[in-house]
């Protein structure tokens, strides 16, 4: 799984800019890359910038769920304290790229009713719609 650090802007050759977008949680490259030769300036400082966005949104992320698993271990645990300090204080949007993380949960026939994971799920997917602006 590609993580926060391997966002990176320049692929290896540095003639191409990485255009990054976060994809049910994860790092992906949608959109081909742009020459950076070819393509203007403020283009490719606004996709660095958007980049930079990507890493730190996914930094923050993967900081949550290790906090996350260092609290499962229980008090007593090296750094349980500030792990339980970063969960309490991660935002909406971190709780709900993590949840999307976990995987899609199986979509309910139309005549069944949706599972409370299924509601869950959903309500992260809304959360990012509403609050992330790519």
């Amino acid at each position: 799984m590609l993580r926060s650090n391997d966002v990176v802007d320049e692929l290896p050759g540095g003639a191409l800019l990485a255009r990054w977008d976060i994809v049910d949680g994860h790092p992906r490259c949608l959109a081909g890359p742009y020459s950076i030769v070819d393509t203007p300036t403020d283009i490719l400082e606004a996709q660095r910038a958007a980049n930079a966005v990507v890493r730190a949104r996914l930094a923050a992320v993967e900081a949550y769920e290790e906090a996350k698993r260092v609290v499962a271990r229980g008090k007593g645990v090296d750094g349980y304290d500030a792990a339980t300090a970063t969960v309490s204080e991660a935002s909406e949007l971190t709780h709900a790229y993590a949840h999307v993380r976990l995987g899609r949960p199986q979509e309910p026939a139309p005549e069944e009713e949706p599972s409370p994971e299924w509601v869950a799920y959903q309500r992260a997917c809304a959360v990012i719609a509403l609050n992330d602006v790519q």
